[in-house]
């Protein structure tokens, strides 16, 4: 069985990207117990935050595949929501945030991309 390129390029970002959330979630578990001294019940509570926007995803599914943007339906939206994502994680590196809910919304937003 043969895959086409871009299947198999779309295979590789995604396998990095997913690599790099792990990285990220194991990071923010740190720094909200270490950093924030935060109780394991709040973080508990901030990762069910983060990962809300999971929830909807067949809603997201179905917007992709009946609205096209510039004929497309998927690519836009993967570079759109790439951006976002790579902005609202540098965001966490190069701001300093003292509210843990600052962390959740810009985590949830990363989540949502």
């Amino acid at each position: 069985m043969r895959f086409d390129v871009s299947f198999v390029v779309l295979l590789i970002a995604e396998n990095i990207s997913f690599g790099i959330w792990i990285l990220v979630e194991l990071s923010f578990m740190d720094l909200f117990r270490s950093y924030m001294d935060q109780d394991p019940g709040d973080v508990a509570v901030y990762k069910g935050i983060i990962y809300l926007p999971w929830s909807f995803k067949i809603i997201y599914g179905i917007i992709t595949d009946n609205l096209p943007i510039f004929g497309l339906k998927r690519k836009p939206y993967l570079i759109f929501f790439g951006i976002v994502q790579f902005f609202a994680l540098g965001s966490l590196y190069v701001f300093e945030f003292d509210s843990p809910m600052a962390v959740v919304l810009v985590l949830m937003l990363a989540s949502l991309s």
